[in-house]
């Protein structure tokens, strides 16, 4: 037996040469979260977990939009409430002995072979059970798909390639149009959340506040509003609120150096890459956390939609049991 491992060495080290499994081995998440970051950036264990309920809200949503009868609806609810699971075990996790600076380790006197699997020591398996349910559900909504539109087979490997994917089939069919529009409404929410994590930055064009207190008042003045003072808002997050503003108040033409009349019409993808822009552009500030306004009405939304999937085709009061909570 140990000859046989001695021999299987040379194999390993050839292999480790490979861009997947150097990445599988290396990276933190593996290879997919190395192919994850030329979408949306993640370094710390926050940031992947962040990235990993953005992956789940887009792909729950538009999942359960695809449903076609009340089997293959209440067969989704449960994969979208397994991927729900896992991603809740994670988040909850890296509370659980995780880092208070560079060097020291946080909350670990509770440790024991019991909850080990709970904690923050167990980020690489936790997320391994993650990227497996959401994967589920990205191969459920190809199933769900190609059922309603008779079609044999989709190759769909990828959580961020739903979007593009879905783009590319008739607009003017009705499953295809549902998921579409959940697609659009995760998208509206995510720019949302985004942009209110960059209204806490700084603003650093924004002159300075005054208080109502007179100068010789001996009184300490109120406390402003909460901002993160610590940083700057950069560029990314300036133009998404601006937008965000833009659409949904005063309108106007977005800020953008590509053609106005594309933009115009593509509002959402402008929104979408200033949001992973802003992101990205945070992407060294560990407190910007994107999804802290906009979880609760992500979950919201899809316990909605999943309620309302399965009303459409009778599902009973326990077959929406099976749908995620919030």
């Amino acid at each position: 037996m140990k000859l046989l491992k001695l021999a299987l060495v040379p194999a390993f080290i050839a292999l480790s040469n490979c861009e997947v499994v150097e990445h599988e081995t290396y990276s933190v998440g593996g290879y997919a979260a190395h192919v994850a970051d030329r979408y949306q950036k993640a370094v710390t264990f926050h940031q992947h977990a962040d990235r990993y309920r953005t992956v789940y809200s887009f792909v729950s949503a538009v999942a359960l939009s695809s449903a076609y009868d009340k089997d293959s609806a209440v067969e989704t609810a449960e994969d979208v409430l397994k991927a729900h699971e896992a991603l809740i075990n994670l988040e909850k996790a890296l509370d659980n002995c995780g880092f208070a600076t560079a060097t020291d380790l946080q909350n670990c006197t509770g440790i024991s072979t019991s909850n080990v699997n709970g904690s923050s020591l167990s980020f690489e398996t936790l997320s391994i059970k993650v990227q497996r349910e959401l994967g589920d559900v990205v191969a459920r909504t190809g199933r769900n798909l190609g059922a309603r539109l008779e079609i044999n087979k989709f190759d769909v490997t990828s959580a961020y390639a739903v979007g593009t994917w879905l783009l590319d089939l008739k607009s003017n069919l009705p499953a295809v149009r549902n998921s579409l529009a959940a697609y659009r409404d995760m998208s509206h929410l995510f720019a949302r959340s985004v942009g209110a994590a960059c209204a806490k930055l700084k603003d650093p064009d924004e002159p300075a506040q005054i208080t109502s207190q007179a100068a010789n008042d001996d009184v300490s003045p109120a406390p402003l509003p909460v901002q993160n003072k610590s940083k700057e808002r950069g560029e990314k997050c300036k133009a998404l609120l601006g937008d965000l503003k833009k659409l949904h108040v005063s309108g106007g033409a977005p800020s953008t150096t590509a053609a106005a009349d594309d933009v115009n019409s593509k509002w959402l993808k402008h929104l979408l890459n200033l949001s992973r822009g802003a992101v990205t552009e945070n992407i060294g500030d560990p407190t910007f956390r994107y999804w802290e306004s906009g979880k609760r009405l992500a979950d919201i939304y899809i316990k909605g939609r999943c309620d309302q999937v399965l009303t459409s085709f009778g599902g009973s009061t326990s077959d929406k049991k099976k749908c995620p909570g919030v």
